[in-house]
């Protein structure tokens, strides 16, 4: 039960939630506070992110999909300019 909730919780944060499972329930109910307590390193967050096929937007930061062409947050483009040899 430990388990299910830190993994719960550290992914809600971001984290990766095998990490969450593991210390959840290896230390029970008190590795669920330390869950509630941390916070996850920034390589771990943009580790997960890229693992749902996210990436940040180039002008405000937010989480778009890889494939966007325009963020949903600033709506400005993001898609990356043609090539050189190809214009």
């Amino acid at each position: 039960m430990s388990g299910y909730a830190g993994m719960t919780i550290w992914a809600r944060k971001g984290g990766k939630p095998g990490k969450g499972f593991i210390i959840g329930g290896l230390l029970g109910v008190i590795g669920v506070l330390i869950l509630v307590l941390a916070i996850p390193k920034q390589a771990e967050i943009d580790s997960a992110a890229r693992s749902q096929g996210l990436t940040p937007c180039p002008h405000c930061g937010e989480l778009i999909k890889y494939q966007a062409r325009v963020c949903r947050y600033c709506e400005r483009d993001v898609a990356a300019p043609a090539p050189a040899g190809m214009l």
